[in-house]
């Protein structure tokens, strides 16, 4: 999966601050659980 998204393009431009955190998921599961689970994981 890429770690380059529009988002972290134009927080590269505006020299802000950020990291990109990696997760394991299952590429069959719906993308409701996938975001889920990602979602879960940054709190």
């Amino acid at each position: 999966m890429s770690k380059q998204t529009r988002a972290t393009q134009m927080l590269q431009r505006k020299a802000v601050a950020f990291s990109v955190h990696g997760y394991d998921y299952d590429p069959k599961a719906a993308l409701q659980a996938v975001g889920g689970k990602a979602a879960a994981l940054v709190v």
